[in-house]
């Protein structure tokens, strides 16, 4: 009898002996923002140029469209000193993820008071028109400047609704106070749609909250909400965890 129970018992451990030992918060966090890398790396698939570019496009760090990689760092640093470097991130493994121009001292810059953690700077093909004889080609095939995203919250195991909502409110007031009232909004858990402002044309952090709230008591559930300012989006996506970036397209 204590023969069987021996063996049992060493089947019953095999299986939890081989489970991964779930992530570190630090894991968890560098595994959510090599994701949103990846992300960012396929937004090209879904743009595409305007020409000629909208006068009206706001600017991060007044940095122009459809500069070439090199002018893109140079007008970076000129206009707001901030240094951008083509880099890799590290993950957690040690291995290195797909190369990407982004700040280079991204800890060391806040956006309205909360830290970059990441960013992103997309690049796109020229547009190229080309015609039957020599020399008759408009455009060419250079990649250039197409949008920025940066990333102000990763995605950690501990995020409380409370912060999210802090943080989705400092972005909000700091964004209009520089552009106006948004011109452009989605609020949607699954298939539910919820208004952004109340009958007093305000925000409504409170429905924000308790949908948040609901979607963090339901893991699966995925809240999302979209703000636009013409071609400023601010993006929150709650779920697992919940990523806050602000993103500059060359387009809207």
């Amino acid at each position: 009898m204590k023969r069987i129970l021996a063996v049992f018992l060493v089947i019953l451990m095999l299986p939890l002996s081989g489970l991964a030992a779930p992530p570190t918060p630090e894991e968890f966090q560098a595994q959510n923002i090599v994701a949103w890398i990846s992300w960012c790396s396929i937004e090209s698939l879904y743009m595409k140029w305007q020409k000629p570019l909208d006068e009206n496009l706001h600017l991060l760090w007044d940095i122009p469209f459809r500069l070439d990689l090199a002018d893109t760092i140079t007008a970076a640093k000129k206009n707001a000193n901030v240094d951008l470097t083509v880099t890799q991130y590290t993950k957690p493994d040690g291995t290195k993820g797909i190369y990407h121009l982004a700040v280079k001292n991204s800890d060391a810059i806040s956006l309205f008071g909360y830290g970059i953690t990441h960013s992103y700077f997309g690049f796109l093909q020229d547009t190229q028109s080309v015609g039957l004889g020599a020399n008759s080609s408009e455009g060419s095939t250079d990649l250039l400047y197409a949008y920025a995203s940066l990333l102000i919250m990763p995605g950690k195991l501990d995020t409380k609704v409370e912060e999210v909502i802090d943080c989705v409110r400092t972005m909000y007031e700091g964004i209009s106070g520089e552009y106006g009232s948004p011109t452009k909004y989605s609020f949607k858990q699954r298939d539910n749609e919820f208004l952004l402002f109340n009958d007093a044309g305000e925000v409504d952090y409170k429905t924000i909250e308790d949908v948040f709230e609901a979607t963090n008591l339901h893991l699966g559930n995925t809240a999302r909400l979209n703000i636009e300012w013409n071609n400023v989006k601010l993006r929150v996506e709650l779920g697992y965890s919940c990523q806050i970036d602000i993103m500059f397209y060359s387009s809207y």
